[in-house]
């Protein structure tokens, strides 16, 4: 969880505090830096549903179809390796990813969101190095040690 949500969580418990203390709408907006507005329109819900500000007012969102088993599955998967499961090249992209999952769990994704999957599990998506098949290794270290340098110097 990251700063911000636990500001976040900490200014809506105290939200929930002090309307239970009787406190104003304009005493609680002051001490919890929301606007006036959001807090009369706050208590009014409140007052409504009879709920919790913290219910009221979570963190939005729809909730991961994949289970926490099938997190750490995917996650050792993808720690093997792209050529492991079968994939040409040694690099995870999200288009990979998202046919990893559909294959082993049954569960489609949007590509855009698969970004969001890989972050949960602490993992970066990779891209491959675009390299020419017919580069000289030897040529190309040559010209980045010498030749580069050299013509540096002269434009100094």
């Amino acid at each position: 969880m990251s700063y911000v949500n636990l500001t976040k969580s900490y200014r809506r418990n105290l939200v929930a505090k002090l309307f239970e203390q009787g406190k104003s709408d304009a005493e609680i907006a002051y001490l919890s830096e929301y606007s006036e507005r959001w807090i009369c329109q706050l208590r009014a819900k409140h007052e409504r549903s009879e709920e919790s500000i913290t219910v009221l007012h979570k963190p939005g969102g729809s909730v991961c179809r994949l289970s926490p088993e099938n997190i750490v599955e995917l996650r050792q998967i993808l720690e093997k390796g792209a050529e492991s499961y079968g994939l040409e090249g040694a690099f995870w992209d999200r288009k990979r990813i998202k046919y990893v999952i559909e294959q082993e769990f049954s569960i489609v994704y949007d590509i855009e969101h698969i970004s969001n999957i890989a972050a949960k599990i602490n993992f970066t998506l990779q891209k491959p190095v675009k390299k020419d098949f017919r580069q000289n290794e030897e040529k190309v270290k040559i010209w980045t040690e010498e030749t580069l340098p050299n013509i540096k110097k002269k434009f100094r």
